[in-house]
């Protein structure tokens, strides 16, 4: 484990340190602002008129949908079973 020491001390030593760059960008507090903050008055003029809006339109929820689903199935089977009345009535005239 001896050989080792060396190697692993030299790898943690301290080398030159490093040179101090000044910051690129002022700091938050040395920065000066061309216009002061302001709030959202000025632009209420670009957004569009709550009067001109068309209506929401409200969307199905679940309930509404599995129900609906459920009587097309149902008066999609009403209209198979009269169909294959029909065909089996006519089959059944010509035997």
């Amino acid at each position: 484990m001896t050989q080792f020491l060396p190697r692993t001390c030299w790898l943690f030593a301290s080398g030159p340190c490093m040179p101090y760059l000044p910051p690129l960008e002022k700091l938050p507090h040395e920065k000066h602002h061309n216009q002061p903050y302001s709030g959202i008055g000025s632009f209420i003029r670009h957004f569009e008129d709550p009067r001109d809006a068309p209506p929401p339109t409200r969307a199905e929820t679940r309930g509404e949908r599995l129900e609906r689903k459920r009587r097309e199935k149902i008066e999609k089977r009403q209209s198979d079973v009269e169909t294959e009345l029909k065909l089996c009535k006519y089959s059944s005239g010509l035997h």
